[in-house]
């Protein structure tokens, strides 16, 4: 029974962990991407003024 138990346990633990990692991936992805953006929106102001 423990074994069955752990046996279930373990895959949701690992997965709930990749899935926080991905999303964690994923957040920094679009974080870097928007500052980038806005970075270059910044740099296009500045450029006509």
């Amino acid at each position: 029974m423990e074994v069955l138990l752990s046996g279930f346990i373990a895959p949701v633990l690992f997965g709930s962990v990749a899935t926080r990692c991905a999303r964690v991936t994923v957040e920094l992805l679009v974080f870097v991407w928007s500052a980038r953006r806005a970075r270059r929106v910044e740099a296009r102001a500045l450029s006509r003024l």
